[in-house]
């Protein structure tokens, strides 16, 4: 990427960001260098408001802006970008386009030669955006034209040869990049098609001393498509559960526990409300319904708050899963009495067996999942079968309950050495319904908890949808990438806790009477 005149920011008090509109998620500044400064100097120069109230006035960076820009291009102690992805999170109506044009445009004037800036989306129409305004911008301005040649499907810099092209997750070809800068245009929308795009791009990368991939989105549906990913990353750089160091995040928004019908809570999710650059009547307006979607629209695209509007229905949401955390929660102990869930797989899906204790406490004991880079994996089953046995070494097994699959034969073996212990749950509607049904219902109402610590089992407990028939599938399809298969298991382990508790209860009930 290019090297330009750096401003020393390690006494600039603005870089810091101000509490007025102080980011909800942001990884803090450590170095005294930014090429920022630089982006900021060019685009107020060289462009101009494109729409809105200001337009065709010189360009004007809100303090913001200018703090977000600088933080993405901090440099290391070896003149090195600091980061070499970055997600910026705002809600809709905040400039995530004008920020986009600004960096691409930069970058392009002052490409070197080999120089590849992508900006890319989900679909054609969405990867577009940046890319009109980035033309849009060039077109408005002689030196830009003078530099900067719009060709049909690519903007190339005519002096240095840096080239700069739209990509779309829906078309093909997207392989062998080595991209310098890339701007990814709402992730939140890029669907499983969208996976394969971003490994391209952020592998792709890898080839190059420095590059920075820049996502800018407001939330997604999910904590586990590649939003949630990349946000559940900045979380845990900035509260210390990741040594990453080369991961940047500043994102605006409320949080689910925040009062939606608070103005306060609209301006301190909205930057651009605190500048004066979005009209309060605006929010007010969605929130009545301007936004055709209604309440949870209004949500996840104004105060970037995940949630669904899709349509589907979520069988355990972020929030839900959440609640069900248990502050210093420790592990279920040796010789505890623990009721077991067992689903098994051949290689696609993942292998798990979970615990659930006896007052409520939820882990996976073990699981195998497919490894990304070994297509031709498949579960280890003598590995399988050792757990199995160590489940009951280690705890006082109450019931194993199984999804066998694959591993018939072996779930039989094991219930004729642990007689009364073990039982294949039917995977029938007449069975798992009402398991599903108790599963979710023990969650919401706090009998089931867990500790917050294992991102698979929170992965796969909120990357299920409800189906019409009452039981759940993964989102997104059979050929999502998405995992369900532990919360199968303490499905199937609560289940039997449940039945088994339940009769405790009504002995007791009767010996009391």
């Amino acid at each position: 990427m290019t090297t330009t005149v750096y401003e020393d920011i390690s006494s600039d008090s603005t870089y810091m960001p101000d509490s007025e509109w102080e980011p909800l998620y942001f990884t803090t500044p450590i170095f005294e260098w930014s090429r920022g400064q630089d982006v900021i100097d060019f685009a107020e120069t060289h462009m101009v408001f494109l729409r809105g109230f200001s337009k065709g006035k010189p360009m004007v960076f809100d303090p913001w802006q200018r703090w977000t820009i600088r933080s993405m291009f901090e440099e290391d102690e070896d003149c090195l970008l600091r980061y070499r992805q970055y997600l910026l999170s705002v809600p809709r109506k905040n400039g995530k386009t004008l920020i986009a044009s600004a960096i691409v445009l930069f970058h392009l004037f002052y490409g070197e030669s080999g120089d590849e800036i992508y900006s890319a989306a989900g679909d054609r129409p969405q990867a577009k955006i940046t890319f009109n305004a980035v033309r849009d911008q060039i077109r408005a301005n002689p030196l830009l034209r003078a530099v900067l040649v719009v060709r049909r499907d690519h903007i190339e810099n005519k002096i240095t040869g840096a080239i700069y092209r739209a990509l779309s997750a829906d078309a093909s070809r997207n392989q062998g990049l080595a991209p310098s800068l890339v701007i990814c245009d709402e992730v939140h929308a890029w669907g499983v098609r969208g996976e394969e795009l971003y490994a391209a791009l952020t592998e792709g990368s890898g080839d190059r001393e420095e590059s920075l991939v820049i996502s800018i989105s407001t939330a997604s549906a999910s904590e586990e498509d590649i939003f949630g990913r990349l946000k559940a990353r900045g979380v845990d750089v900035i509260e210390g559960n990741s040594d990453e160091k080369q991961f940047g995040i500043a994102m605006w928004g409320a949080t689910p526990e925040d009062d939606i019908f608070d103005e306060d809570v609209w301006i301190r999710a909205n930057p651009n409300l605190q500048c004066g650059r979005m009209s309060i009547s605006d929010m007010r307006s969605s929130l009545a319904g301007g936004e055709s979607l209604g309440l949870a629209a209004f949500m996840r695209y104004r105060l970037n708050i995940t949630v669904r509007v899709d349509g589907k229905v979520s069988y355990i949401t972020p929030h839900a899963w959440a609640s069900a955390k248990l502050e210093g929660c420790q592990d279920i102990e040796l010789g505890s009495d623990v009721w077991v869930g067992f689903d098994g797989s051949l290689n696609d899906d993942s292998t798990c067996i979970s615990i659930i204790s006896r007052d409520g406490r939820m882990e996976i004991f073990r699981i195998w999942e497919k490894p990304k880079d070994t297509p031709e994996w498949i579960v280890p089953r003598d590995e399988v079968n050792l757990a199995l046995e160590e489940v009951f070494t280690l705890y006082a097994v109450q019931k194993l309950a199984a999804d066998a699959s694959f591993f018939r034969t072996d779930i039989d073996s094991l219930a004729r050495k642990h007689r009364g212990k073990v039982i294949i749950v039917p995977q029938s509607i007449q069975r798992m319904k009402p398991m599903t049904e108790t599963f979710a219902f023990s969650l919401a109402g706090g009998d089931l908890k867990h500790s917050g610590h294992d991102r698979t089992l929170a992965s796969h407990a909120t990357s299920a949808v409800l189906k019409a028939n009452g039981l759940i599938s993964k989102d997104y399809g059979s050929h999502s990438p998405r995992k369900i298969d532990a919360l199968v298991t303490l499905i199937l382990a609560q289940g039997e806790r449940h039945r088994e508790l339940s009769k405790t209860r009504t002995k007791a009930k009767i010996q009391h009477t």
